[in-house]
Formats: structure tokens, sequence, C-alpha cells
């Protein structure tokens, strides 16, 4: 019989009880350069605490010999010389549950729709993973009609599909896609 608990003991297994931390040396414009950390990577998140406690979560976007420069993800109102920078070992994941359907959540995956806190989640997916092999990938399904018959002549999609569209502004694409929304 499975332990209900294992869940969680996966998760406290994954906690690590060192944390490193460095410090902001200078702030340039939206990018601080920091010190101190043991070994940063390109791409590693780190959280930048501000002079009020709060936190705001970063990414490594350059390095030199002894300084990593973090491109933060909010606000750098409250960040001063010498704020902590901390290293987060548990990098870009995402949390993945069917408690998620129909929710809208922003890129650090906090709800932003109004409909109070996310279910408990108990699987995390890395975000930066490498692709599928196209060969063991599901094929897309039926044709769909979009309602827009230049579309379906020289653009057909398949339900399942992905599709983008690129232009200048002022062309029509908010327009296109509306059009797709309401006649498919």
């Amino acid at each position: 019989m499975d332990n209900p608990f294992d869940p969680l003991l996966k998760d406290v297994k994954q906690i690590n009880p060192v944390r490193h931390f460095g410090h902001v040396t200078d702030i340039h414009g939206l990018m601080l350069k920091c010190s101190g950390l043991t070994r940063p990577f390109l791409g590693q998140r780190v959280s930048v605490e501000k002079v009020t406690g709060e936190r705001i979560f970063g990414d490594v976007v350059a390095l030199s010999k002894d300084v990593c420069t973090v491109m933060p993800f909010g606000s750098m109102e409250g960040i001063s010389i010498g704020s902590k920078v901390i290293e987060d070992k548990a990098g870009h994941v995402a949390p993945v549950s069917a408690g998620l359907v129909g929710r809208v959540i922003n890129a650090l995956g906090e709800p932003i729709d109004g409909k109070g806190a996310l279910p408990t989640v108990h699987e995390k997916l890395p975000l930066k993973a490498s692709a599928p092999n196209p060969r063991e990938r599901q094929s897309v399904g039926r044709m769909l009609d979009t309602g827009v018959r230049v579309l379906n002549t020289f653009l057909p999609f398949c339900a399942g599909q992905r599709m983008a569209i690129f232009s200048g502004s002022g062309v029509g694409k908010s327009v296109l896609m509306s059009m797709v929304a309401k006649y498919s």
C-alpha cells in the first residue's frame, strides 16, 4: 500500500540544508552585479533580498571571474548595495497537477486570476529540458476549420497543433485571432 506521505518525503529529501549566498556589489540599470556566490552558472535562479525583507527572483545572465550579473524578475526598488543574494539550487521548475487546469499563473507560477491559492502540487517538472524525439510525439488531430477561408486554404491547422502569428503592430493580428476564436 502506498504511503500518503511519500510525495512530502520526496520534497523533504530535495531540501538542501546548506544555502549559499552572496551580496550585491553594483547596480546598473536593470542589472545587478553580485559576488560571493560559490559556483554561479548561466541561467541559475537566485533570489535577492530587499531592505524590507521581501525577496525577488532573478537569473544569472553573465559571468566574470569574481562577479556575476543578475537580471531580476521584478521591481528593483528596495535593493541596495550589500543586499543578500541567495542561490536557488532547485532551478526553474513548474508545478504540475490537474488542479492547475483553467487557472492563470504568471511566469513564476503564482496565481494571477483572483481565484485564491493554487492547490498543493507534488510534482515539479523542469522548464528547461531537451526536446522530445519527434518520432515519439503524439500526432496532431483532425483538420480544424478556423472559419477564415484563406487560412483553411493556404495554411490549414489541425486540432492540437501549435501556431504563431508574427507581424508588425497595427496590421490585424488581434482581429485575425478573434476571428479564429469566434468561428472555429
